[in-house]
């Protein structure tokens, strides 16, 4: 079959409400690669999404791969595992991406044998192998009221990965504000 390609750039997905379809082992989420697709995901924020089985937030399944460039995935909820990203017999690439409080568990990756998930520069609760990554409160403005900008001080404010430029052309950031794309609002 055909590879779909999809880029996502500076958006917002908040409080979606999910299903599984019949015969899955997955939800949809709010953003889904499959059947051999490629998406990629740039200063995107992800917040608030509940789902009724596996993968809440971001989903890869189906020899599909996905692409997380300073994102920010907060608050996802599952019933199943991977409330903020779920990945079986589909690849993962995380950078500069923030992934917490979500439940029950962050992060579900297994499969792949061709092409290996690879996470870097990213502050994920309960940590992550890879490099650059760290688990730590990211000190955002007011996360109960939905900012999710970085206070001064955070720990995510100039340790992302070096191979990306920041909006001040210093060291980039961790999560939707971060990286050289376009100004969030």
């Amino acid at each position: 079959s055909q590879a779909s390609l999809l880029e996502v750039l500076n958006s917002e997905f908040t409080g979606g409400q999910f299903e599984v379809w019949p015969g899955r082992p997955y939800s949809d989420g709010a953003i889904i690669a499959t059947h051999n697709s490629f998406v990629t995901l740039v200063q995107c924020l992800i917040t608030d999404c509940t789902v009724e089985g596996n993968g809440g937030a971001v989903v890869s399944v189906e020899n599909s791969d996905i692409a997380v460039v300073n994102c920010t995935i907060v608050g996802n909820t599952a019933t199943g595992n991977g409330g903020g990203v779920f990945a079986d017999s589909g690849a993962v690439q995380l950078v500069n991406t923030i992934v917490r409080d979500n439940g029950p568990t962050n992060m579900f990756i297994e499969g792949r044998v061709l092409q290996p998930s690879t996470l870097e520069y990213c502050n994920i609760e309960g940590g992550w192998p890879g490099f650059g990554n760290i688990d730590t409160d990211p000190l955002f403005v007011d996360a109960e009221s939905g900012d999710y900008t970085l206070q001064p001080g955070s720990p995510c404010i100039d340790t992302g990965s070096p191979m990306i430029t920041d909006f001040d052309e210093g060291s980039s950031d961790m999560g939707y504000t971060g990286g050289g794309g376009p100004t969030p609002e």
